[in-house]
């Protein structure tokens, strides 16, 4: 059984970009002084799983588990301990969505009306108390809109975080009605579409290039790094693998 509370932490060391210094590897006197301090840390908050890995220049340099991956405390942490990453999820969902969209899977101006349930969903959320739904005002004074039924909302939408209109809004209860949206417009099911599309890590060889065989996944990212000038780094994953 897995453990109720989890924490996942992962620390990565950013890729050199060309003409920038290279990061040196953590030693071993620093990798022991961080794997006592993760020990600790576990204990002092009562964490039950901790898992940890440092990627240096694309590889794994470091892993730690600490704890248990059950609640009886009879299995320990290890490289198989799987964790809840709760919303995490969607940009992986995103991502193999976008994938299939490329291949002609699913149109990402899929209407959301696809869904035999979204129109009494919408209906609901948007006269609801909830602020992504009916909209608000933030803490910090800003305005949310309420979501708008009669507006043609399609898939990339959606996945833009585009529900309530134009602007930006996390609206997590219009993003898990995707699936159903997929389905009635004749797409596979999601879960399908994540195992077969899902990304894997492709080295971005200076920056700019993706490696043999890697494929870009749509237009190029504007990057800064640190005050460095803004570069074009393409979206990148690995073949597909069916």
């Amino acid at each position: 059984m897995i453990a109720r509370a989890l924490l996942l932490f992962v620390a990565a060391n950013a890729l050199a970009w060309p003409g920038s210094p290279a990061r040196a590897e953590p030693s071993e006197e620093s990798l022991a002084a961080f794997d006592r301090y993760l020990a600790a840390f576990r204990e002092e908050t009562m964490t039950p799983s901790l898992s940890v890995v440092i990627v240096h220049d694309g590889r794994i340099a470091w892993e730690g588990y600490y704890g248990w991956s059950d609640d009886e405390g009879d299995v320990p942490t290890g490289p198989e301990t799987t964790y809840k990453i709760a919303s995490t999820t969607k940009p992986i969902a995103a991502t193999a969505i976008i994938a299939e969209s490329l291949s002609g899977g699913v149109s990402l101006d899929l209407p959301m009306a696809a869904d035999a349930g979204w129109a009494d969903t919408c209906d609901w959320l948007s006269s609801s108390a909830i602020p992504f739904g009916g909209g608000g005002t933030q803490g910090d004074g800003s305005v949310v809109a309420a979501m708008d039924c009669d507006r043609k909302t399609t898939l990339r939408d959606i996945l833009d975080m585009r529900a309530n209109g134009d602007d930006f809004v996390y609206n997590p209860i219009a993003f898990a009605r995707i699936d159903r949206a997929i389905e009635g417009g004749g797409g596979r099911p999601l879960r399908a579409i994540v195992r077969d599309r899902r990304p894997r890590l492709a080295v971005v060889a200076h920056g700019l290039e993706p490696v043999a065989e890697g494929e870009a996944l749509g237009p190029p990212v504007r990057v800064r790094m640190d005050d460095r000038a803004v570069r074009d780094r393409p979206q990148v994953i690995q073949p597909l693998e069916h």
